[in-house]
């Protein structure tokens, strides 16, 4: 596999197998439902693993929902810039929502702070797509703006719009929802 090459350890390229004999098939569904084409959503996951792989350091947990997050938002911007190649137009509303990051808590304090989070992210599901992953990325996986202008293939400029767009509109539906 071309992704493994980029990873220096041998501990690395054994945690990245797991990680794409665990999300491969996620992922391909993912690239073909936006791209409805085989070959094309194969090439959309090789692509994306690739891109995993750069940042593979930045995964703690294959088993974390933030990193099958992670993985889901890189393959579907691949697969949507690849769509915007052949010049086709999609509707970002048929692809599949963020997982919900489920906590325990054990204190009256985290119960209150979870509710809090639960209502925020709820919030956060109403964004438009663009700027779910954008916060997504910044928010949960602590990517830096031009870390995620690397992996989405968008300039810096329109990674930061799109963060303060999404912090505006994410402040003013939790206004409104008060």
């Amino acid at each position: 596999m071309i992704a493994t090459q980029i990873l220096e350890t041998n501990q690395e390229k054994i945690k990245f197998e797991e990680f794409y004999h665990k999300y491969r098939k996620l992922l391909y569904y993912v690239a073909n439902e936006i791209l409805q084409n085989e070959e094309d959503a194969k090439d959309a996951v090789s692509e994306a693993f690739v891109s995993i792989a750069k940042n593979f350091s930045k995964i703690d947990d294959i088993d974390d929902p933030r990193s099958k997050g992670f993985a889901v938002v890189i393959v579907r911007n691949i697969s949507l810039n690849m769509l915007k190649q052949r010049n086709r137009t999609t509707s970002f509303d048929d692809y599949p929502e963020y997982q919900n990051i489920e906590s325990e808590s054990n204190t009256e304090m985290e119960v209150v702070e979870k509710a809090e989070f639960d209502r925020i992210l709820s919030e956060v599901l109403y964004l438009p797509e663009k700027l779910r992953d954008v916060l997504y990325l910044n928010v949960v996986m602590e990517y830096s703006p031009s870390e995620i202008s690397e992996l989405l293939g968008i300039s810096s400029a329109a990674v930061y719009k799109r963060i303060q767009r999404a912090k505006k509109m994410l402040i003013e539906r939790l206004e409104e929802n008060e």
